[in-house]
């Protein structure tokens, strides 16, 4: 069997001291820095998992402050197109009324020349009538003073 001797305390006493002597000088020290970097790694893991959160905020404000920005765009430029199609509309507006006005000056004077110029010719036809038929009854009267002679 075993015999405890003094050489067993001694082992014993030996192994303590030395587990207090390594713990303290070692392992203290080594999981202290251990237990510093998990800390760390942790802090910063959380850390970043803030940072992305606020950054998925802010692109989700941006991605917000876009789309309103687009439709203020959209809503500018169908305003714009609207404002386009008014002026352009009241241009034609424009164009036609005054082509309508040149056109009913253009008819008044075309039935003023043409009333003119039935006026001319119907003077103009009153008096080769009347010199045709001066001309017919001069020619008649003087067949006849040549027949009767």
């Amino acid at each position: 069997m075993l015999e405890i001797n003094i050489s067993l305390l001694f082992i014993t006493l030996l192994i303590w001291i030395l587990t207090y002597v390594l713990n303290a000088i070692f392992f203290k020290p080594v999981l202290t820095v251990i237990q510093q970097r998990k800390q760390l790694t942790e802090g910063v893991k959380n850390d970043a998992e803030i940072v992305i959160q606020e950054a998925q905020q802010l692109l989700d404000e941006y991605q917000k402050k876009i789309a309103i920005a687009k439709s203020e765009i959209y809503e500018l430029a169908k305003q714009q197109r609207n404002e386009f199609l008014k002026q352009k509309n009241d241009a034609l507006q424009r164009a036609r009324e005054e082509t309508a006005i040149l056109i009913n000056n253009a008819v008044q004077e075309i039935n003023a020349s043409l009333e003119s110029a039935k006026a001319h010719a119907e003077q103009e036809t009153r008096t080769m009538a009347y010199l045709i038929a001066r001309q017919i009854l001069h020619k008649d009267s003087k067949d006849n003073d040549s027949k009767t002679m």
